[in-house]
């Protein structure tokens, strides 16, 4: 009997979760190599194909919505990506959106971000330069942890909080 109700209950608990997660599976769709869902009139880049190579693009608008946050770990362990070019409609980059992103060598986060996820370019081997949207109040902790190839950075006035170890071991040289 004992087994029995350890078993109901252990359905109890996991049947939920089964749920929710087909449920969010079925809402994501893709464009292109991007893959996105669509919650309150807005677009997240969720997930980018590991085919993508050179430049990603990723659009203003998806569906006729602005692409507005690029998700946790959106472009993470891409081997083959150089750059991504972030359109100003977004305003949230999220945590690890491009962890381990071993070739990417810039990134310009436009004006439109406010908000920038700790590690989000976390250990990007080549990153070299990054352009700060003027918006940004905060660079979260580990942000740019074991991006190498970085020597100069350029905060903006606006930065009135940096997290502990948001450039470790980094090669930064010279900030103004």
């Amino acid at each position: 009997m004992k087994k029995v109700l350890s078993i109901i209950f252990c359905l109890i608990l996991v049947l939920p979760i089964i749920s929710v997660t087909a449920e969010t599976d079925e809402n994501i769709k893709t464009f292109g190599v991007l893959s996105y869902v669509i919650e309150n009139g807005e677009v997240t880049i969720t997930d980018c194909d590991t085919s993508a190579t050179g430049t990603v693009e990723i659009p203003q608008e998806i569906e006729g919505l602005p692409v507005t946050v690029i998700g946790d770990e959106a472009f993470s362990n891409l081997k083959q990506v150089e750059t991504v070019i972030i359109p100003d409609s977004v305003k949230t980059i999220e945590r690890w959106s491009f962890y381990e992103c071993e070739l990417l060598k810039g990134s310009t986060i436009p004006d439109s971000v406010s908000s920038i996820g700790h590690s989000a370019f976390f250990r990007c081997d080549n990153l070299e330069s990054v352009t700060f949207s003027k918006n940004i109040t905060c660079i979260p902790y580990l942000t740019f942890f074991e991006c190498s190839k970085i020597t100069h950075i350029n905060i903006p006035e606006g930065v009135t909080e940096i997290g502990i170890g948001a450039f470790s071991w980094s090669s930064i040289e010279s900030v103004d």
